[in-house]
């Protein structure tokens, strides 16, 4: 099976930025998107952003067990879904994936030939303002959710083998060190 290259952080740190300059830089490249009940933002789309789903829908392939990964993110159920999984490492000789800290774990217990790539801020109220940024489209409970959880998933960057920082104002220069990250390890694997 082909490699996977799963990409995560706390919210707000690029990682969906960085995934999509990656899906440029590599044209190869399979791209998994994530299955979500979150309502779709302006400028989103369907199939593109997220696979969006009805609650119920979700929950019956939850139960299904159709789903490698998937939780309960700030009032949103999010999914990575098998079938388009193997349909993608069939198809690409490597693939994206675009995961938050929990979901990665999960990926890392579930799924072989992958690496996790942590995206780390490189200043903490950064993230806050980017949070503060998306206030159209976030509730202000959520984005306190969010506010908290970004500190304890900062605190487990250790936990994943290679950690990348994205300074703000420089995502080129980590969107570099990440494609640097995947082309060494595409050549390690031969």
């Amino acid at each position: 099976m082909s490699p996977l290259f799963v990409i995560t952080g706390p919210s707000a740190t690029g990682k969906t930025a960085v995934v999509s300059a990656l899906v440029k830089l590599f044209p190869e490249a399979g791209h998994m998107i994530t299955t979500t009940t979150r309502p779709m933002r302006q400028g989103e789309e369907h199939g593109k952003d997220y696979w969006f789903m009805e609650r119920s829908e979700f929950e019956r392939a939850a139960k299904a067990d159709e789903f490698i990964e998937w939780v309960e993110t700030y009032g949103n159920l999010y999914g990575s879904s098998k079938v388009r999984l193997e349909d993608l490492r069939a198809k690409h000789p490597f693939v994206f994936v675009l995961l938050d800290v929990r979901g990665a774990h999960t990926y890392f217990e579930k799924v072989s030939g992958m690496q996790v790539i942590f995206i780390k801020p490189g200043n903490i109220n950064d993230l806050k303002k980017r949070l503060a940024e998306r206030k159209s489209s976030t509730s202000p409970e959520e984005l306190e959710r969010r506010a908290k959880e970004i500190k304890r998933e900062i605190e487990l960057a250790h936990e994943f083998s290679t950690v990348v920082t994205n300074i703000d104002g420089q995502l080129d220069q980590t969107v570099s060190e990440v494609a640097r990250i995947v082309r060494e390890t595409l050549a390690k694997r031969g």
